[in-house]
């Protein structure tokens, strides 16, 4: 999709679902096509990482591939939560395509984009066990200037879930500040609570 709003979300969604249950029916060649869309994303975000420009970083930051990496998450969640599932050796390269994808461009204004990025990589952790170590990902959200300073005004609150990217006069407002931190809470309180059972949960954590 080339954009996502209310109005097409639940729809995107549909479309997604559909395609993890068709490529499951023919488990054989499943890996295969996972392994390719996984391969495309990792040379776009190699491409943008080299040329370093406007374009290369657009292409990275779209709907199209956000809605791609949101599928394969789903895909790699399915079918790669068991140890001896087909897509469990997928798991970590899609985790190093997430997570270069959410630092890709250190700028407050992608903020939106880094959030859609990190509940897909704590779905991906929740559904196949794995520990992914995104807390320095979303504290680093608040790391931000725009986030430290004095804001400039009230502002009107958003629905992240339909956005990418901010406006700069937006970054001052009160509203998406306090937007940002909830999340970043929100986030962090997700991860937390997955490993809150585990034995090694104060090493992970303090």
């Amino acid at each position: 999709a080339k954009f996502v709003n209310q109005a097409n979300i639940g729809s995107i969604h549909f479309m997604q679902e559909c395609i993890v249950e068709i490529l499951g029916v023919h488990p054989d060649a499943l890996y295969k096509h996972v392994f390719i869309f996984i391969r495309e994303a990792a040379l776009l975000v190699r491409n943008a990482l080299t040329a370093k420009s406007k374009d290369a970083y657009q292409k990275v930051y779209s709907w199209q591939t956000i809605c791609s990496l949101n599928l394969l998450e789903m895909l790699v969640s399915r079918y790669g939560s068991d140890s001896k599932a087909v897509l469990q050796p997928l798991i970590y390269p899609l985790v190093q395509v997430l997570t270069l994808t959410a630092t890709l461009v250190p700028s407050s204004r992608y903020l939106p984009l880094r959030f859609h990025v990190l509940k897909a990589m704590l779905k991906l952790s929740k559904n196949t066990g794995t520990f992914i170590p995104v807390s320095p990902i979303i504290l680093d959200a608040l790391n931000f200037s725009e986030l430290v300073k004095k804001p400039s005004g009230p502002g009107s609150y958003s629905n992240l879930a339909g956005l990418l990217k901010v406006p700069k006069p937006t970054l001052k407002t009160i509203a998406f500040q306090e937007q940002c931190v909830a999340q970043v809470i929100l986030l962090l309180a997700e991860h937390c609570n997955q490993w809150s059972n585990h034995i090694a949960f104060p090493e992970l954590f303090l």
